[in-house]
């Protein structure tokens, strides 16, 4: 347990360069105390309620209980909201109260955060009972006493919580007053009530000025050395709409330090870019979102079709180029852009009065068909060349690469390479665990109803379809209910990798080892490994994922199983002589495995 909780430490500190958790390296995880301790330094503060939830959950969840992880969950969102520590006299270990008080923490940290959201009620009152307009320093005096009268330990981040009220519901000129009134009481506001008030000019920046957005962000220079990843975020809200926009590469930058960029302000920079005629800096950029496994946001889009616009307007021959250069753009990398962006192209496309164009949304049959035009989707099509060239170059890359063995092992790879050569081909290759994870109506999602889903895919595979099945999972699956791991390694070949190790490229490794007739069942995008590809094999990898990729929907209550078959057609951008047919998300809930049903047909005369 040492050597594990000694790894999250390392990571962590890797995240917000804070030596001060250096300090806990051999500390035992053990309940709240220790996470306040680890997250209470001014340097981590910022980094709580972002960062360290994604580690803990996605990084730690196989290593650490679920109760654990909640209690730690509780503890960091109670720090990140109102910077105060749980009293040490109710944080004592597990071993001085025993296991039954754990359920005690988890209440009292429960009724904790809903007062405390109680209390955050009287915020929105204050901004929704007044119009934007400026508050009198009397009224602000009144309203901050009698909030901290009631929590006197939010003293240090009540001003951030003010700020972050007034942004939400774009009130500058109350954000300007109370800024004005901590300034006449000789009063230095905080980085988070600064950060999220130069936001706030950004949002409304026809009643700001450029001005003022530079004096403090020049004094939040001057103060801070290092800023972290959500102040640097808000800062670039403000300063994306100023002349000096380019100072946000510098934030940028800095973002990179501990974290990486957001999508949201990689979207403000590239518009910033695009919006002062930086054209290839904001492609570079638009490039690097993309290469980050992130979605440009709608801004972007809607500016470069803006743009697009003015040079049909200027009549410069370029429109038309420059509409393709988007709409290529985001074939190659496979995008799926927000409604709003795919009105604009829509809009862009019926404007043009010589060719035209109509658009109208449709939907695409399962064999490809559009429901407006009539036409067919391209169809998802891999030749054996091909996909011999993309498996050599996975297995370079990605499996011969370095990258492999941050999480794993040489000698794990090697010995799942000679299993492999042992038992393959398969005619399917399946995530184990996520299988497990997937739960059914009626299940209660512990190890058994885990073991037992995957168990009953296993079965139905290899005993009803007749298929050889290879299972993937880790080492702490064999501690699963033995009523179905024994029977499990009968029926199926099974490789149980290290707990961290990271089972992605195995199951890849597999399926492409075993040739083109191999699926494989997973929820995952697999798209950590796209873009060590390299751009010649991007597509063909997306493209033999899609046409072998398959999902359960759900498990009937006589072991029968229902599949999501592969897809049929690419869904990515599409032309043909007359047509254009963009993809598009609709806003509604989809899964990270699905891709979106809904489209933009558009067609000339």
């Amino acid at each position: 347990m040492v050597m594990s909780l000694a790894m999250v430490t390392r990571t962590l500190c890797t995240l917000t360069r804070c030596s001060r958790i250096l300090q806990c390296v051999t500390c035992r995880w053990k309940g709240t105390a220790h996470v306040d301790s680890l997250f209470s330094t001014p340097s981590c503060r910022g980094f709580a309620s972002t960062s360290s939830l994604t580690v803990l959950v996605r990084r730690f969840s196989l290593c650490f209980s679920h109760r654990s992880l909640n209690r730690s969950r509780f503890s960091v969102n109670k720090i990140a909201l109102g910077g105060a520590k749980y009293s040490h006299t109710q944080s004592r270990s597990s071993s001085e109260r025993g296991q039954g008080n754990h359920y005690q923490d988890d209440a009292h940290v429960q009724s904790s955060l809903q007062q405390f959201s109680v209390w955050l009620e009287h915020f929105d009152d204050l901004i929704n009972s007044h119009s934007d307009r400026c508050l009198e320093e009397a009224e602000w005096q009144r309203f901050r006493a009698e909030r901290l009268a009631e929590y006197p330990s939010r003293e240090l981040s009540i001003d951030g919580i003010v700020m972050k009220k007034c942004l939400g519901a774009k009130r500058y000129r109350l954000g300007k007053s109370y800024i004005a009134y901590l300034k006449g009481r000789q009063q230095q506001a905080n980085l988070a009530a600064l950060v999220h008030y130069v936001a706030l000019c950004g949002e409304c920046y026809d009643l700001s000025s450029q001005e003022e957005i530079f004096s403090l962000f020049d004094e939040l220079k001057s103060r801070y050395r290092v800023l972290d990843v959500m102040s640097c975020d808000l800062l670039i809200r403000g300063m994306s709409k100023t002349d000096r926009w380019k100072d946000c590469l510098w934030l940028m930058e800095m973002m990179k330090l501990s974290s990486e960029v957001t999508a949201r302000a990689y979207g403000l920079v590239v518009a910033a870019a695009f919006r002062n005629n930086e054209i290839e800096l904001g492609w570079k950029l638009m490039t690097e979102t993309v290469e980050s496994a992130m979605t440009p946001t709608a801004e972007v889009f809607m500016e470069w079709v803006r743009l697009c616009t003015e040079a049909r307007l200027s009549g410069n021959g370029k429109s038309e180029a420059m509409m393709d250069r988007l709409l290529q753009f985001m074939r190659i990398h496979r995008l799926f852009i927000p409604v709003e962006a795919v009105q604009s192209i829509q809009e862009w496309f019926q404007s043009d009065l010589i060719h035209s164009w109509k658009g109208k949304f449709a939907t695409v049959s399962k064999k490809g068909e559009c429901s407006v035009c009539g036409n067919y989707m391209e169809p998802i099509s891999l030749s054996l060349k091909d996909f011999e060239r993309m498996r050599t170059n996975f297995m370079d890359r990605v499996i011969k690469g370095s990258d492999t063995f941050l999480q794993s092992t040489p000698g794990e790879v090697e010995r799942f390479k000679k299993f492999v050569e042992q038992t393959a081909p398969y005619d399917v290759v399946m995530d184990g665990l996520n299988v497990g994870f997937q739960r059914q109506p009626g299940s209660s999602g512990g190890k058994f109803d885990q073991a037992k889903g995957v168990f009953t895919v296993a079965k139905y595979l290899s005993e009803t379809r007749g298929k050889k099945v290879l299972i993937l999972g880790r080492q702490h699956m064999l501690r699963w209910p033995q009523k179905f791991i024994k029977p499990l390694q009968q029926m199926a070949h099974c490789f149980f990798a290290e707990n961290l190790s990271k089972d992605d490229p195995f199951l890849l490794y597999a399926a492409m080892h075993s040739g083109l007739g191999t699926v494989f069942i997973s929820k995952d995008m697999m798209r950590d490994h796209l873009f060590k590809l390299g751009e010649e094999f991007d597509i063909l990898f997306r493209k033999w994922q899609w046409s072998h990729q398959m999902q359960i929907l759900h498990v009937k209550p006589d072991g029968t199983v229902k599949f999501k078959a592969p897809l049929r057609f690419d869904t990515v951008v599409q032309h043909k002589e007359n047509s254009w047919h963009i993809p598009y998300e609709s806003g509604l809930p989809r899964y990270a495995y699905e891709v979106p049903e809904t489209w933009l047909c558009l067609t000339s005369s």
